[in-house]
């Protein structure tokens, strides 16, 4: 099933490939192959029979109501040749059909060169986790990797709930991320196949959420930045953040989307940067801010004068709008229930408020206008903030589209304005974003280090050895592993108190593991430094290989162009084959019906030569046939 997966999205992607319509070019043709799969064993059947084919086929459960209309239209896209050979019918508006057969195998060839893309893929990955010294039994699936980004776009598009992680806090996926640094940078066949399938995932998240594709994203729609995507934007946070928040802002620029920020978003970042210039530390950075400071080799002095003249400094960098909240509205927002139980999700509840105001703020300048539809939503807040973006969708408007939208989504949102000219563009920033996103979730920031840390001194009491293991072991936990921990320091303390003895326990034992594996540590990188370089010679076989494929598929373009054009040839030769014919038969009747005209056509041509202008007829003659060829 995993290497199904894989395919399915690689596949779904080249079929949208230099293509507009997703509908005709993308769901018609996988249900045609759906039902031909399907007339192998059977010539009649129910939708359930299809949607449980396509499901099986590309790992995506379409609505029933989705596959009724597919059937309707597959029948009536049948042309009259077609409808008497396979004799196709559909009852009760697509509830059920039947055939005397039917074949749809113009993609089987497609779908094979994708399939071979992606078994390349899954193989290179699988390699990659060996030569890490991991097994694949322990390390999450490519295609589990993919499908859980499918899953959440799926969850935003049909307006639910993202739990897709409430079970899994302790999976990881970083093998999968550096996996694909690792091939992005030495390995561009096989960059170029994980992108594809990255967009594929997102054509089969737009069939699961049953999206209306006929709904145009609107113009002219006003993004308001959430306080951390301005500081991605100023370079201020995590460098993997940078470029995937910059390419974004270049996107909605270019697909008319105005960018905004609120006036309480910038006394928020006021805030951070009070904190990361009070604690300041060049050689032992505390704060988020203050490693990137280090990093791009600014010193305190620089970030006070950011912080002096922040709207002018984020105006000047980012080119965006300020909009100020009336300060009648923020006391209105602030008194709401949704503040109240946001703050009960959080350790740190000031920012409870920020984030209520600003989608509660949206929410009153749609004023209830374009709203029911995700396309027509003139406003959005955009956030980084998964769990933000949950609470959002469960505190929305019924029968409205939520107010937060993720970097991610609204990439994919946004490639619907255009697939055919942004499908570059959305694969490469789509998985830089889930890549960064990914990275957020494993990595927790020293803000949230810093948090812990105070929990820990104001609700437990260890030893100063259990503390050092403590901290040393916590930041190797993900960003929800530790959220989870602070929520329960503010709820149950004694619950608190029992998971971090527990942590400290597990660090001790793995300490110790470690200690009697030092013997074998050599053997280990000499084993590693081999494995390292089969695993370059097998990704750079499998790069090769992806190579001569896209070689082989553009040939095959070439050489169906290289037939088309000799047929146009060939069509031309008959045409002028017959006009020809027709000219001498005209030719042979006017000389039948009128036998004097040969007299008098030779007394013309003999007073033109008597003028001396044969040649200059013969000329004439030659110049228009000339023309005519031309």
């Amino acid at each position: 099933m995993n290497n199904n997966l894989l395919t399915a999205y690689s596949f779904l992607a080249a079929l949208t490939e230099n293509e507009t319509d997703i509908y005709t070019m993308v769901y018609l043709p996988i249900c045609k192959r759906a039902i031909s799969l399907f007339a192998k064993k059977c010539n009649k059947g129910t939708d359930s029979d299809i949607k449980k084919i396509i499901e099986e086929e590309y790992g995506i459960s379409v609505p029933l109501i989705i596959v009724r209309k597919l059937i309707k239209s597959v029948r009536n896209e049948l042309s009259r040749r077609e409808t008497t050979k396979f004799k196709f019918e559909v009852f009760e508006n697509g509830k059920a059909f039947q055939f005397e057969s039917f074949i749809f195998n113009r993609i089987e060839e497609l779908y094979e060169r994708e399939r071979r893309n992606a078994n390349a893929l899954q193989t290179a990955f699988e390699a990659f986790v060996k030569a890490e010294n991991e097994t694949t039994n322990n390390v999450p699936s490519f295609a589990c990797f993919i499908d859980r980004n499918k899953q959440k776009l799926s969850a935003f598009f049909a307006g639910r709930v993202k739990e897709i992680d409430s079970q899994n806090t302790d999976v990881s996926f970083m093998l999968h991320i550096e996996f694909l640094i690792h091939i992005e940078k030495n390995y561009n066949e096989l960059y170029k196949t994980a992108k594809q399938i990255y967009l594929g995932s997102i054509i089969a998240s737009y069939l699961e959420a049953d999206i209306d594709l006929e709904a145009k994203v609107e113009d002219r729609i006003a993004y308001y930045l959430d306080t951390q995507i301005v500081l991605e934007a100023l370079d201020l946070q995590k460098e993997k953040d940078t470029q995937p928040t910059l390419e974004l802002l270049k996107l909605i620029k270019n697909t008319g989307g105005n960018i905004r920020v609120l006036d309480i978003t910038i006394d928020e970042i006021r805030t951070i940067l009070e904190i990361a210039i009070n604690n300041y530390n060049k050689d032992f950075p505390t704060t988020t801010v203050n490693d990137a400071c280090v990093r791009i080799g600014k010193n305190k002095t620089w970030l006070i004068g950011i912080y002096g003249n922040l709207e002018d400094y984020i105006n000047k960098k980012l080119n965006v709008d300020i909009d100020k909240v009336p300060e009648s509205k923020i006391k209105e927002f602030s008194a709401t229930e949704d503040v109240k139980l946001l703050e009960e999700t959080r350790f740190k509840k000031g920012t409870a408020a920020h984030d209520v105001i600003a989608y509660l703020y949206v929410r009153e300048k749609r004023d209830g206008k374009n709203s029911k539809l995700i396309q027509k939503a003139k406003y959005w807040f955009i956030s980084a903030n998964k769990n933000l973006s949950n609470f959002n969708i469960s505190r929305k408007v019924i029968g409205c589209v939520n107010e937060i939208i993720m970097p991610a989504e609204l990439t994919s949102l946004l490639f619907l304005k255009n697939p055919q000219k942004l499908y570059s563009k959305v694969s490469k920033i789509g998985l830089n974003e889930l890549i960064a996103q990914t990275l957020s979730e494993e990595y927790a920031s020293k803000e949230l280090i810093n948090e812990f840390d105070n929990a820990i001194k104001a609700n437990s009491t260890i030893t100063k050895d259990d503390y050092d293991v403590l901290l040393s072991s916590i930041a190797l936990e993900s960003t929800a592993s530790i959220q989870r921990l602070l929520k329960s320091a503010s709820d149950k303390p004694e619950v608190f108190n029992l998971e971090i003895h527990k942590i400290i326990e597990k660090a001790r034992n793995k300490r110790d593991i470690l200690e009697k594996e030092k013997a074998s540590e050599k053997e280990k990188f000499t084993n590693l430094d081999n494995k390292n370089k089969d695993l370059k010679k097998q990704l750079s076989d499998i790069s090769n290989e992806l190579k001569e494929l896209r070689v082989e598929r553009e040939n095959e373009r070439a050489l169906l162009q290289k037939e088309k054009n000799d047929e146009i040839k060939r069509r031309n030769r008959i045409y002028w084959f017959f006009i020809s014919i027709i000219v001498v038969l005209v030719g042979l009747i006017i000389v039948l019906v009128f036998p004097n005209i040969v007299n008098w056509l030779r007394k013309v041509i003999y007073f033109i030569t008597s003028l001396g202008g044969l040649w200059g007829l013969i000329n004439l003659i030659l110049n228009i046939w000339s023309k005519i060829k031309k």
